[in-house]
């Protein structure tokens, strides 16, 4: 009797301290809330495309003037300039704009993506290049939409799939998350003016 309660006790110790472990004392592993749909990251030979996602058309414009706009960030860690040549979705067809992208021949227009790790944006700023899926009917928000990147060096990223988020709206961390310790309300019926 005494040697099976000497082994209750033990393996209630060795629970006891596993659930123990599994606590959250540790420091916070994120700083940041983030928005409840997550960006696609992807990485295609030396090219990193990062923060991926589509931003719906405002709802007060039609589907066929606003399109969608492909936001992205690409960083090109070779020795030598990349170009993305094309990106195609089942939303429509694609038309790269502004700094940075130059014709490419029949096929249409190149976004040059420099060597050395250059960061380059695509959408987030009025500056930035833009990427416009002319799509015929409103893309699903919270959905994903299969799309594929192509590169100068032949490289294709195959089918990513790429969130949709609302319109003016973005998969980038939202606020800090807090990290004061909370005040101990009043007792109940005690008022501060008490």
């Amino acid at each position: 009797m005494i040697q099976r309660r000497a082994v209750a006790g033990i393996v209630f110790a060795a629970t006891l301290s596993l659930l123990a472990g599994c606590g959250f004392d540790s420091p916070d592993v994120e700083a940041t809330e983030h928005a409840s749909v997550q960006a696609a990251d992807f990485t295609v030979g030396t090219v990193h495309v990062g923060d991926a996602f589509i931003a719906a058309p405002n709802p007060s414009q039609t589907v066929a003037s606003a399109g969608s706009n492909l936001v992205a960030t690409f960083v090109n860690s070779g020795a030598i300039t990349v170009s993305l040549t094309g990106v195609t979705s089942p939303l429509g067809a694609t038309t790269m704009s502004g700094a940075g992208v130059a014709p490419s021949g029949v096929s249409g227009s190149a976004l040059a993506l420099p060597p050395k790790s250059v960061l380059v944006n695509v959408g987030s700023a009025a500056s930035d290049p833009t990427i416009t899926i002319a799509t015929t009917s409103t893309p699903v928000v919270g959905g994903f939409v299969p799309v594929t990147f192509t590169f100068s060096n032949g490289q294709s990223s195959g089918v990513v799939q790429v969130p949709v988020v609302p319109p003016g709206e973005t998969t980038a961390a939202t606020q800090p998350v807090p990290t004061a310790t909370a005040s101990v309300p009043s007792p109940a019926g005690v008022r501060a003016s008490d």
